[in-house]
């Protein structure tokens, strides 16, 4: 189950946000690319970098399958550190969440993940693919599902059941043995 640990502080100042690249955290690859354990140990190599800097606790606060590879990584108690500076200063950005009504003087701050460290969690690569008329399209592989992909499966009951840990060791298992196809 995803939560936050708000932090109170002034309301802030609205960034504007920046055009978002289409970004694939483990690169582009040719469409016949077919993953193999070396790409999955770099791959965490990656999460490792992701999950012990001071992202990996909000990486905790994802809940699904984001929270249970982070657990891997990081002590649970980890959460109760709160929010990290940035969340202070109070300018709203990729990495946090603000919540305000609009009237009041104050408002809630915790830090969040961003696309990109979502993605990277989840292993995502972009894949170029041929269509039949040769025009080249960008289609997404990854080792792990996206949260949408997540909140909406059967093993998503707002905790991480039993049920949910099978499945994530028999995908663990599937990965190293290299059936995943």
């Amino acid at each position: 189950m995803s939560f936050n640990t708000l932090l109170v502080g002034r309301p802030g100042q609205q960034s504007i946000p920046s055009a978002r690249q289409k970004f694939a955290p483990l690169g582009a690859r040719p469409s016949n690319f077919a993953a193999g354990l070396n790409e999955y140990k770099a791959y965490e190599l990656h999460c490792n970098d992701l999950f012990r800097s001071a992202h990996g606790r909000v990486a905790l606060l994802a809940g699904g399958v984001i929270a249970r590879l982070a657990r891997d990584y990081i002590n649970a108690e980890d959460v109760y550190d709160g929010p990290m500076e940035d969340a202070r200063a109070g300018i709203c950005s990729n990495w946090l969440l603000c919540v305000w009504d609009g009237n009041n003087d104050f408002a809630m701050w915790d830090n969040k993940l961003s696309e990109e460290e979502i993605e990277l969690i989840c292993g995502m690569y972009e894949i170029q693919m041929k269509e039949w008329n040769g025009t080249t399209n960008v289609g997404l592989k990854s080792w792990w599902p996206r949260p949408q992909v997540w909140k909406v499966s059967g093993l998503n009951r707002g905790y991480w059941s039993p049920d949910a840990e099978i499945w994530f060791q028999n995908r663990l298992t599937n990965i190293v043995a290299q059936q995943y196809r």
